[in-house]
Order: structure tokens, then sequence, then C-alpha cells
């Protein structure tokens, strides 16, 4: 008897840690096939900086379900140079393309775009970016 309650408690404890190890490790993903699910209406994200001379793009991936009605999505970016683009998670059909412009190390003006659902649909977000210098940037999302 006192061995079972032992093992509920021990099964219940490994379970809450590792929700919250689950939860401190969920970053941005990198994985296309894998995106990183959205649970609120703000995505905060960090690009590191690139060695010199090297052209390739980070890509960070979102999931998010949108509801019947306006999706509006603000960006705003500190030294960026790319696109935020979103795909339906099915037929990753281009659905709204925002881009990034570095400006110096101030924040960019915000850009907000929108469109209309009709019906309940799940999303694909990338973030597609590098920075121009050595300095890392950083991109807010948020969903209205």
């Amino acid at each position: 008897m006192i061995i079972v309650k032992f093992q509920r408690y021990f099964v219940t404890a490994l379970f809450l840690a590792l929700l919250a190890i689950a939860g401190t490790a969920a970053a941005q993903s990198i994985d296309q096939g894998l995106p990183t699910p959205v649970r609120s209406n703000e995505i905060n994200g960090r690009i590191a900086a690139l060695d010199l001379g090297d052209p390739r793009l980070t890509r960070h991936f979102y999931a998010f379900a949108g509801l019947p009605g306006d999706l509006l999505v603000t960006l705003s970016s500190r030294n960026l140079n790319g696109d935020i683009d979103i795909f339906t998670a099915i037929t990753f059909r281009p659905i709204m393309k925002i881009t990034m412009y570095a400006g110096g190390n101030a924040l960019s003006p915000e850009v907000t775009k929108g469109f209309y659902l009709r019906s309940p649909q799940v999303f694909i977000l990338r973030v597609e970016a590098r920075t121009p210098n050595d300095d890392a940037g950083t991109y807010q999302v948020r969903f209205g």
C-alpha cells in the first residue's frame, strides 16, 4: 500500500517536472514540420548574427489557429532584414507577407496587416530573416 502511494507521487512529480522542462524549453522551432505552437497573442523572438559573409537566413516556424473574422498581424522588429510569411498549415498556401528592414538600432515602425477568415483554420507563421551586422536582431508579432 505504501509502495503504491509512493509510486503515484513519484509519477505525478515526474510528470510535473517534465511539464516544467517542456514549458521552459519551448523556443523558436527551426523545423517546418514541427512548428512551435502559439499559445498567446504575442510572439517574441531573437535572431543571432551569423558570420561575416554568410548569406543564409535564419528561419523560425510557429503554428496558430485562426477563428472566423478579421485576423490582424502586427510586426515590429529591430536590426533584421527579411520577411514574415503566413501559410495554411495543410496545403502551405501563402496568405500574407510582411517585410522587415533594419533601420538602425531603434525599433522599426509597426506594420499591421489583416485578412478575413470565413472558417476556423490552422496556419504556419514563418520568420525568415538575418541581421545586417554583428548585433542580434529581435522581432515581435502580435495577433488581434
